[in-house]
């Protein structure tokens, strides 16, 4: 019988997907490029997929998504509407009892980052995002959380 890992593996063969693209299981799934000698990341958990790494792109806010961003030493790019949840955490989180308290519309929720890490680039929907000769195209999928983003990668999206 197939392992689940196997069983995508042979998908993507089969749906003609970039080469040097796989999943990573961590606290989420992991979208891992590996191409001339570096990678990139779609969200990266934990960071359990280990380092070197040269970009770590980040489709939503939310803790477990970029946890393990600081280990892994790549550059973040992160949705432009949520940046300053990454840029300033620690002073939302000065607030958040003010907030909490007056605020019955409160969003984003309690599962935000809880360390600032320095963004390198915002994306927003529609702009293509190009490293080693790939084009990774950044689409709008508000729902989860208000600004965030999926990658479309070829016909595979994260």
């Amino acid at each position: 019988m197939l392992t689940r890992r196997e069983f995508v593996g042979g998908l993507a063969l089969a749906a003609g997907l970039p080469a040097g693209l796989r999943v990573f299981p961590d606290v989420v799934n992991v979208g891992v490029l590996e191409r001339n000698g570096k990678r990139l990341l779609i969200d990266c958990g934990e960071g359990g997929v280990g380092g070197p790494v040269d970009w770590i792109l980040i489709t939503h806010h939310h803790r477990d998504q970029w946890s393990g961003a600081r280990k892994l030493g790549g550059r973040l790019a992160v949705p432009e509407a949520e940046r300053r949840f990454f840029e300033r955490a620690e002073e939302f989180w000065e607030q958040a009892d003010g907030i909490l308290d007056h605020r019955y519309d409160f969003r984003p929720h309690l599962f935000t980052g809880r360390e600032s890490a320095p963004v390198a680039r915002g994306l927003r929907g529609g702009e293509v995002f190009e490293w080693e000769g790939l084009k990774i195209e950044a689409i709008a999928t508000p729902g989860h959380t208000d600004g965030g983003l999926s990658y479309l990668v070829g016909r595979v999206a994260f």
